[in-house]
């Protein structure tokens, strides 16, 4: 029984009309969001990547001057994961003086491989564009195959700190982006015409060997 001051209880087909409303509201609402979520997402993952890149150089760097060897961060240019692994390499100097070869180049750290949909761009760093690296990088190994050393470019450090045989900046810019056939990536976002709407630009100072980011 039913006293007088208790409410009736809401019809059960109201109720589940405005559950159908609900959901349906939901489901816009995510349709519509989930390209922002989406981009959101790739710029935190642009950002930990640079951020990762940026500790690689000055993990380079330091390595060059606290063990008095050339030291180079190198990124894979071919390969499943082309234009997205970096590695660290040294030549520590001979005890008789004699010159170094490619065979005294040691890695020193595991391949780091970016998170997919995140790659170096079609300029990826090297020290010098009319020296060579000397001594000459040595082939290495890449998720179990074989990387010849015409597949890697550099940003080499001398045990001063100082960039090797650099008279500009070098750099290095990750992109939103996939590489598949050619010469450059595809980027996930265009600003105008060809260039990438968001970028993680890494200029190192040939003098000091000291990192600037630059941000769209």
């Amino acid at each position: 029984m039913r006293t007088a001051w208790q409410k009736p209880a809401p019809a059960a087909g109201f109720t589940l009309i405005e559950l159908l409303l609900v959901i349906g509201l939901m489901a816009i609402l995510m349709t519509l969001l989930a390209p922002a979520v989406g981009g959101f997402g790739k710029s935190r993952a642009l950002e930990g990547a640079g951020k990762r890149v940026s500790a690689l150089l000055d993990l380079s760097r330091q390595n060059a001057m606290s063990r008095n060897s050339l030291t180079a961060l190198v990124v894979a240019t071919d390969g499943t994961a082309k234009y997205r692994a970096f590695t660290i390499l040294e030549a520590q100097p001979k005890s008789d003086g004699s010159p170094l070869s490619t065979s005294d180049w040691k890695q020193v750290n595991r391949w780091e491989i970016l998170p997919e949909g995140i790659a170096a761009d079609q300029n990826p760093f090297s020290s010098s564009s009319t020296t060579a690296l000397l001594p000459a990088l040595p082939d290495l190994v890449l998720q179990g195959a074989p990387l010849p050393a015409t597949s890697l470019r550099y940003v080499a450090f001398l045990p001063t700190g100082k960039v090797y045989n650099a008279t500009s900046p070098s750099s290095i810019t990750l992109v939103e982006g996939v590489w598949e056939e050619g010469t450059s990536p595809t980027y996930t976002q265009v600003k105008t015409g060809s260039k990438p709407a968001n970028f993680y630009d890494i200029c190192v100072l040939p003098a000091t060997g000291m990192l600037k980011v630059h941000r769209p």
